[in-house]
């Protein structure tokens, strides 16, 4: 004999659960990109040390450094964007696709209204050169790290997909 009550209390419980991770799904990214920032300073401090840190705050007087800085933003925030895709997707109960591509979005459409920002300000000559590469790194960090960590998590072996052979 079925147990109809209690097989109703854990299909309500299971849709508790669902909701509640929906819900989690942007506190989770936030608060992933938190510790991915927390995470990047801690590399930034050990790797540049904070004389590098201080001197990539003014472009201008990089000099030889400009790899190096360039090169330091990338990883820090590949880092930082990376952790916030992979904690938000993560939290998501299901349609992890969706969840990837949504986040990719919300990138993209940051990144053309920041664009239009950069174009205005180059314009009026208030951004130099070398500041408009060190934008476009940066902004290729950020694509690399939520990248890698959204696809880890929407298409690697722990997904939906590829446990039901899909």
């Amino acid at each position: 004999m079925v147990d109809w009550n209690d097989k109703y209390a854990k299909v309500l419980q299971k849709k508790w659960v669902v909701a509640v991770r929906w819900i989690g799904v942007i506190p989770a990214a936030i608060l992933g990109g938190c510790v991915g920032w927390i995470v990047a300073q801690l590399i930034g401090q050990v790797w540049m040390g904070h004389a590098l840190e201080e001197l990539i705050s003014h472009p201008e007087d990089l000099g030889e450094h400009v790899l190096a800085a360039s090169l330091y933003w990338f990883v820090r925030l590949a880092i930082m964007h990376g952790l916030t895709a992979y904690a938000g997707i993560k939290m998501a109960p299901s349609h992890r696709k969706v969840v990837f591509f949504s986040m990719v979005g919300v990138w993209v459409l940051l990144l053309m209204i920041g664009l239009l920002g950069m174009g205005m300000s180059m314009e009026r000559g208030e951004l130099s050169g070398l500041e408009v590469v060190a934008i476009a790194v940066q902004e290729l960090g950020k694509i690399t790290g939520l990248a890698c960590a959204g696809w880890v998590v929407a298409y690697g072996s722990e997904s939906e997909e590829f446990k039901s052979g899909a």
